[in-house]
């Protein structure tokens, strides 16, 4: 709080305001803030006995000084974990602390900034903002972190789903690094492998998607994960490559996640998973996000999408209909390898040997299902039957798309 104003300038005050001198004219020729003089402008006009001697009791209560063991705790929390924000070092204050008054994060960051110990700027925000889903469970946002380093020099990777609209972490799942081999089938129909348990699927629409074709993801779309989601009317909303904004939400997820689970700290993937899990319920739960208040109390919905998912509500909701009209959506730009053919899926279609190296467009016609291949003027160049667009396929997920051969340049 500022020192009051000196009882000599006050007294001058009062005597230019029984003159009858305005607040402009009298803080001009006093050097002081017009608001100073309006202040004791209404202390004049009141009813006190003394309206020039300050008002000390009026002063409000003072700040209690914190308690040396308090910002000690404060301090060494940072130095193991120099990772962590003053809201998540609050949170963990208030586990060790249960029922003890905490200062505000406002309160821990000068602290910290006292010590030294204060984080980096943050970095310059997007000059555009995109559109951002209105409710939760309208659009999950996912994304997975490679190789990342654990003490013992091993690598991992997790797959990591969040929620749009809260920025509420809904699954991460930790795994090995390993190539996914094309007979990795879905060999069971567990809806917590799928991050679906127990919030159920999104309710994300095809009127969120991108055209992923033209935007460089022409092979996502016709990934047999994809093409499962489609025939459970789950939207797929594609980023171009290299647009990391666009995922924005996850991607900085991403980050709080190295930073709250430490993996430099771990030594198996197990270890990491548990810190993860108890990481993804503190940002869900307890740190105070908005308004003062955790996603979960600001946002209650997220508890639920809505849907219920299991074995049986995926077979008798699961459509080959929709698969069919979200393959209708795109036409697949391909290269003709060397040998004529183009990969789609487990296995080649020959185009001819004439078409070498020139660009084609796939397209699927769900009234015969097949497979269309044009160039680009429309002349169709070959027809052949889908024989991946079956329901036993796509439900156990064992159509997968050949990996380019390096030595005939196929694609």
């Amino acid at each position: 709080m500022p020192r009051p104003v000196p009882l000599p300038v006050r007294q001058a005050i009062w005597n230019r305001f029984r003159d009858g001198q305005d607040v402009l004219t009298i803080a001009e020729g006093l050097g002081v803030p017009p608001r100073t003089v309006r202040r004791l402008f209404s202390r004049f006009r009141s009813a006190r006995q003394d309206p020039l001697a300050p008002s000390y009791d009026r002063c409000g209560t003072a700040t209690p000084k914190p308690t040396e063991p308090l910002v000690h705790a404060v301090l060494e929390l940072r130095r193991e974990h120099p990772t962590w924000g003053a809201g998540l070092i609050r949170v963990m204050l208030r586990r060790r602390l249960p029922g003890e008054p905490l200062p505000a994060t406002r309160t821990l960051q000068r602290w910290l900034l006292r010590a030294d110990l204060a984080p980096a700027p943050p970095g310059r925000r997007p000059s555009s903002v995109s559109r951002r889903a209105a409710r939760p469970h309208e659009v999950w946002q996912m994304d997975a972190a490679e190789l990342v380093p654990l003490r013992t020099g091993r690598q991992v990777c997790w797959l990591r789903i969040v929620d749009e609209c809260s920025g509420a972490v809904l699954w991460t799942e930790v795994f090995p690094p390993s190539p996914l081999e094309p007979s990795a089938a879905r060999v069971d129909s567990d809806p917590t492998s799928l991050g679906f348990h127990p919030l159920g699927p999104a309710r994300a629409t095809s009127g969120r998607q991108r055209d992923a074709v033209g935007r460089g993801a022409g092979r996502s779309s016709h990934r047999p994960g994809a093409v499962w989601l489609a025939g459970l009317a789950v939207g797929l909303d594609y980023n171009p490559p290299a647009t990391p904004q666009d995922n924005g939400v996850v991607e900085r997820s991403q980050g709080t996640a190295k930073r709250w689970g430490e993996p430099h700290t771990c030594d198996t993937l197990e270890d990491l998973r548990q810190r993860l899990e108890m990481m993804d319920e503190i940002q869900r739960g307890e740190y105070p996000s908005v308004r003062g208040r955790s996603r979960q109390e600001a946002y209650p919905e997220l508890a639920h999408s809505g849907r219920d998912f299991s074995p049986g509500w995926e077979e008798s909701h699961w459509s080959l209909d929709a698969v069919a009209g979200y393959l209708t959506g795109y036409a697949g730009r391909r290269k003709v390898g060397v040998s004529g053919a183009i990969s789609v899926y487990n296995r080649d279609l020959y185009i001819g040997v004439i078409h070498e190296k020139e660009t084609v467009y796939l397209s699927y016609n769900p009234l015969s299902n097949e497979w269309v291949v044009a160039d680009d003027e429309g002349r169709q160049l070959s027809r052949q039957t889908a024989s991946e667009i079956c329901r036993e396929r796509i439900m156990t997920l064992t159509v997968t798309c050949k990996q380019p051969n390096k030595r005939t340049g196929d694609k």
